[in-house]
Order: C-alpha cells, then sequence, then structure tokens
C-alpha cells in the first residue's frame, strides 16, 4: 500500500497501534519548527521534468502541500501539540475521533515532506547494489516489481 494511504488510513480509529509503529521507523519532517513552516521545495520546479511537471509541482508543493502546513499550524495553535513533531502529533491522536482532523492534517504535512525527499533530479532508472539483488529475489526482477507495486497502489485496502 502507498506510504500516504497507509498513513491516511492510520488515523482512523482502528489503526492507532500501527500508526505508532510505521511513524516511529521512518524519517518526515522532525521538528515542530518544521512543520509550521512547511518544507523548502529542495530542487528546481523544473528538476523533474518530464515525469512531474512544473505546474503539478506549483501546485502540488506551494498550494496543497502548504495548505496541510497551515490548517496543521491552526489545529495545533495553544496547544498541547504546538511544541511536538509531527509524528508525535500523528501517534497521539491517531484513532481519537475527536483529532481526526489534525491526524489526517499532521500526517498529510509528514506524507508530503516524505515524498518530496523521495525524489531528486536525475534520479531513477533500475536500483543497482543490494536493492537490485532484493528484488530479483523478492519479484523476480525490478520489471516484476514495479507491476506489482502498481497493482498493489491500485487495487489495496487499508492494513486490517
Amino acid at each position: 500500500m502507498p506510504v500516504s494511504l497507509w498513513i491516511r488510513n492510520a488515523c482512523s480509529p482502528d489503526r492507532r497501534a500501527g500508526t505508532a509503529a510505521y511513524a516511529k521507523g521512518n524519517s518526515g519532517p522532525t521538528s515542530a519548527a518544521t512543520q509550521r513552516e512547511g518544507f523548502p521545495f529542495p530542487y528546481p520546479e523544473d528538476g523533474l521534468a518530464p515525469a512531474i511537471s512544473p505546474r503539478t509541482i506549483e501546485f502540488h508543493h506551494d498550494k496543497l502541500h502548504q495548505a496541510y502546513v497551515r490548517n496543521t499550524n491552526s489545529l495545533v495553535e495553544k496547544t498541547e501539540f504546538a511544541t511536538v513533531t509531527l509524528e508525535e502529533i500523528i501517534k497521539k491522536t491517531a484513532g481519537n475521533p475527536e483529532r481526526a482532523g489534525l491526524c489526517n492534517h499532521a500526517a498529510q504535512v509528514w506524507n508530503h515532506t516524505f515524498y518530496w525527499k523521495s525524489m531528486k533530479p536525475g534520479s531513477g532508472g533500475h536500483p543497482a547494489g543490494v536493492l537490485a539483488k532484493k528484488l530479483e529475489d523478492t519479484f523476480g526482477g525490478f520489471d516484476n516489481f514495479k507491476k506489482e507495486f502498481a497493482s498493489g497502489a491500485t487495487n489495496s485496502q487499508p492494513p486490517s
């Protein structure tokens, strides 16, 4: 399941334990200051073209991601969450229906920051080394992995 879908679903009441375990082992924004300022775009807006256009980057980063940052900041203002990390917000609000909005917005800030950190200009292609070996052993190669990943991403259900 894609990370963003999993984290978003993790905010529902029956997902609390999974969210805490997931957030603990992954890196997203790690400070209260980062959540308040947003994540600066780490490369030129045309740096991912042609796969992702500058217009898509402008919308996705400058409007959507920043809206999640603004909403998270608004929801944490003058609360016990005002100075804690996004990971802590997600862990402490997951599964609490009264905090679902905060959990969802904080998780989307985390998701989007993870997304931007996961890409870089001029990257892509086939993996090498240990990762290539693991993909070969597990999926029969990178092309089969891509097919299974795409299928899982479009046909998956949240973990139970």
